[in-house]
């Protein structure tokens, strides 16, 4: 059973290293945030992003991929919002 345990313990902290390894290459000029807008209304789940809220709440943009060009621009232009009231997260 020891001997078991043993290379899976290996390859438990080597992943561990691994990602603490890549987190840090991310220096703090990469990392963004998006600020969520607190609204006091709900907002009509219609489809159509026409209540003025949506005018008034930071986009987050300039995205990049993943695949299958890592960190190239976006394709296609992408565009996020988000607001919430106490009961509900709108994305």
């Amino acid at each position: 059973m020891v001997s078991r345990t043993i290379p899976f313990l290996y390859a438990f902290w080597l992943a561990v290293l691994a990602v603490f390894a890549a987190c840090q290459a991310a220096s703090a000029d990469e990392l963004k945030s998006l600020r969520a807008k607190a609204i006091a209304a709900p907002i009509a789940l219609d489809g159509s992003l026409n209540e003025p809220v949506w005018q008034d709440v930071q986009a987050a943009t300039g995205f990049v991929q993943r695949e299958p060009a890592v960190g190239s621009p976006a394709t296609e232009e992408t565009e996020v919002k988000v607001a919430y009231t106490p009961s509900t997260l709108y994305i």
